[in-house]
C-alpha cells in the first residue's frame, strides 16, 4: 500500500475558507469565457474554438479548474459531442499529475453505471497535453443549481439518493471516489422528477485501504474546496474505504440543504481541517428551523469521526436522510426560485394519511382525543341532569322507603 503520507494539517497554510471558494466548478453558462482561453487559478484553456485535438474539434469551453479545462468537442468518428477534459500544460510537466490523470480514466472506464459519467477514450495531444474523452452531460451541476436558487430540499434529497447508488456500486468494486462534492455531481437536463444525476471526476479515486491524504495541488484554493468535504481519516492521511465517501456525501447534503458547508465558521484551511478532526458535527436544525432532531442525528452519524460509527453504505445513509427530512419536504407553499436553504420548501408526492413516525403519532394523538369530546354546552346539560337525578333518588329514599316498609 505504500508509505502513509503525513497528516494534511501539516501541509496546510492558513488561508480564508469560504462557502464560495474560487476552485469551484465554473460552467460556461455562469461565467463568460473567451473563445481562445479562460483562466481560473493557474490553469488555462489553450485550445481555440475550431481547433482539433486528437481528432476532436473544439466547439466551446464547458468548464475550467485548477488542473485543466473541459471542452465540448465533436467526436471524430461518431455523430455525437463528447466532453474533452485536457490537463493543463503546466501540470503535464508534473509526472505525479500525469499519473493521476491517467488513473482517473482507467478507474472510471471500469465503472459502468447509469449514475457515473462514462469514459470513452484517453490519449495525448500533439503538444504533449493529456486528454480524456467522456460522456457529455447537457445540464448543470449541484453546486451551480444551488447558487442559481433552483435546488429544492426534495430535489436535494433525490440527488443524494442517486449519488449513493453510484458510490455503492464503486465501493463494491473496491474503488473510493475520494472527492465527492456538489461540483462533481452533474444534473442532466429534465424536470426535477426525471433528471439524470451522474457522479463525475474520479481524478483522485483510489483503491480502498490506501492512505487518504489528498495531493497538495499547486492552487491551494482547490485544496480548500476538497477539504470542505474531506473525512477525518483523509485529512489524517490514514487508510480509507467507502465510509470516507459517505462522510463526504453527508457534507454534500448539508451544503445542498443549508447553502453552507459544514464547519463554515472555521477561519482558514488549518482551522477547517481541525474542525473536521475534532469538532462535533454541525446541526442542520441550526440553519433550517423546520428540520427535526432525527435529521440532525442522521447527519451526525454520517459525520462521525470514527468510520465504524457511520452508516455501512451510502444508500443506507440516503434512505435514513430521506425519512428524517420529511419535515422539510412536507407539503408547504414554496415561492418560485427559492432554494433548499429556505424553510419554505416544495413537497414530495403525497404519501396518503399514513403517519410516518411514532413521534408524529404521539404529537397528533391529543388533537384526535379533543375531537372526540362532546361540545361544552352538552357537558353542562348532562351535569345538571345528573345532579337532578341524584336529588330524586335521595328524596325517594327519604319519603317513600318507609311507606313500603
Amino acid at each position: 500500500m505504500g508509505a502513509r503520507r503525513p497528516p494534511l494539517t501539516k501541509q496546510l497554510t492558513d488561508r480564508p475558507a469560504t462557502d464560495t471558494p474560487p476552485g469551484c466548478r465554473t460552467t460556461a453558462a455562469s461565467t463568460p469565457l473567451d473563445s481562445t482561453y479562460s483562466q481560473l487559478g493557474d490553469a488555462r484553456a489553450m485550445f481555440a474554438v475550431g481547433s482539433v485535438v486528437a481528432g476532436y474539434r473544439i466547439e466551446r469551453v464547458l468548464a475550467t479548474g485548477a488542473t485543466g479545462t473541459v471542452y465540448l468537442a465533436r467526436n471524430p468518428m461518431l455523430p455525437r459531442r463528447d466532453a474533452l477534459k485536457v490537463l493543463s500544460a503546466e501540470l503535464c510537466e508534473d509526472e505525479a499529475f500525469r499519473e493521476r490523470f491517467v488513473r482517473e480514466a482507467d478507474i472510471a472506464s471500469l465503472l459502468e453505471h447509469p449514475n457515473i459519467v462514462a469514459i470513452h477514450s484517453r490519449g495525448e495531444a500533439e503538444n504533449g497535453q493529456l486528454w480524456i474523452a467522456m460522456q457529455y452531460v447537457a445540464g448543470t451541476d449541484a453546486e451551480a443549481a444551488l447558487r442559481a436558487g433552483t435546488l429544492s430540499a426534495a430535489r436535494a434529497i433525490r440527488i443524494i439518493g442517486e449519488v449513493a447508488k453510484a458510490l455503492d456500486y464503486a465501493h463494491q468494486r473496491g474503488v473510493v471516489h475520494h472527492d465527492v462534492k456538489p461540483g462533481n455531481v452533474l444534473l442532466a437536463l429534465g424536470s426535477d422528477d426525471d433528471e439524470r444525476v451522474l457522479l463525475s471526476d474520479f481524478g483522485v479515486a483510489r483503491a480502498a485501504g490506501t492512505p487518504g491524504g489528498p495531493e497538495q495541488l499547486p492552487d491551494d484554493s482547490t485544496l480548500a474546496v476538497t477539504l470542505a468535504y474531506a473525512a477525518p481519516e483523509v485529512i489524517a492521511g490514514e487508510a480509507i474505504d467507502g465510509r470516507a465517501d459517505i462522510y463526504s456525501l453527508a457534507c454534500t447534503l448539508f451544503r445542498l440543504l443549508t447553502g453552507k458547508q459544514p464547519f463554515s465558521n472555521a477561519e482558514g484551511t488549518t482551522a477547517l481541517a481541525l474542525a473536521h478532526l475534532h469538532q462535533p458535527p454541525p446541526r442542520i436544525s441550526d440553519h433550517l428551523p423546520r428540520a427535526t432532531r432525527q435529521l440532525d442525528i442522521v447527519i451526525a452519524r454520517a459525520l462521525a469521526k470514527n468510520p465504524s460509527d457511520r452508516f455501512s453504505s451510502a444508500r443506507e445513509f440516503a434512505a435514513a436522510a430521506a425519512a428524517a427530512a420529511e419535515s422539510i419536504i412536507a407539503p408547504t407553499a414554496q415561492s418560485p426560485g427559492r432554494g433548499a436553504g429556505h424553510t419554505q420548501v416544495d413537497r414530495l408526492p403525497p404519501s396518503g394519511s399514513r403517519l410516518n413516525s411514532l413521534g408524529e403519532a404521539i404529537r397528533s394523538a391529543p388533537i384526535r382525543l379533543l375531537q372526540l369530546r362532546p361540545p361544552r354546552h352538552l357537558v353542562v346539560l348532562w351535569s345538571i341532569f345528573a345532579v337532578v337525578a341524584a336529588i330524586a333518588v335521595v328524596m325517594w329514599a327519604i319519603v317513600l322507603w318507609p311507606v313500603f316498609n
